[in-house]
């Protein structure tokens, strides 16, 4: 498979879609050249789940990890584990926004509109003061490790729950940007 570019998936989002322009950016950008992971971002799949609201739904207990207290947060990291797992089908989907939420907390610094996820940029902003740099980054390489461990059939729930508990509980560290 060879990937569209950018640009060609706006254009079908847009007028085939009819996907506003930001919105088509975003999910092109969070498909990554691939047409058929950015027309399951608009769609409902066959099992009848809509894709934007559980979007929203990660992102907001991704962002809950950052932004609340840390018992709160540790107690949020488990149910956010469970319901990532308990939809096997589109783990992989998760793990795509969760990448990129973590890479606009990254970017975001340093150019704001090169964000992936543009719809979310006040709740980018609320998160980017109480989370470094740094931890982004090791926020990114322990995703690759959560990636690498589904391929070798590791229990889901299990491991996002690991992973969950480490943003929690790193996101601590209220350090200078």
């Amino acid at each position: 498979f060879s990937p569209s570019s950018g640009n060609r998936i706006c254009r079908i989002l847009e007028k085939e879609h009819c996907v506003d322009k930001k919105t088509a950016h975003m999910i092109a950008t969070m498909a990554d050249g691939s047409l058929t992971q950015a027309l399951q971002f608009i769609n409902k799949g066959d099992d009848g789940i809509n894709r934007q609201k559980r979007r929203f739904w990660l992102l907001k207990g991704l962002s809950g990890l950052i932004l609340k207290n840390l018992p709160g947060a540790i107690v949020s990291a488990l149910p956010l584990a469970e319901g990532v797992a308990g939809e096997p089908q589109l783990i992989e989907e998760s793990l795509v926004v969760i990448r990129t939420f973590i890479r606009d907390l990254a970017v975001f610094r340093f150019n704001p509109k090169a964000v992936a996820n543009a719809d979310q940029i006040p709740l980018i902003q609320q998160c980017i003061p109480k989370v470094s740099f740094n931890s982004t980054v090791q926020w990114i390489k322990s995703l690759h490790d959560v990636e690498k461990k589904f391929s070798s059939h590791a229990n889901a729930r299990l491991t996002f729950e690991v992973f969950f508990l480490e943003m929690a509980t790193q996101s601590r560290q209220y350090p200078a940007h």
